[in-house]
């Protein structure tokens, strides 16, 4: 029964992580283009 628990808490904090990780690199990855539409702009 315990690990049973134990099992189902760990499941719910890994799915939890992989959604702060995901909102995380969808952050980054939209810095990024941002910063190379500006370049691009600044370069014509």
């Amino acid at each position: 029964m315990k690990k049973e628990i134990l099992r189902e808490q760990i499941s719910q904090e890994g799915e939890e992580l992989a959604k702060q990780l995901e909102a995380g690199f969808g952050k980054a990855a939209e810095l990024i283009q941002q910063e190379l539409s500006e370049l691009v702009t600044h370069w014509k």
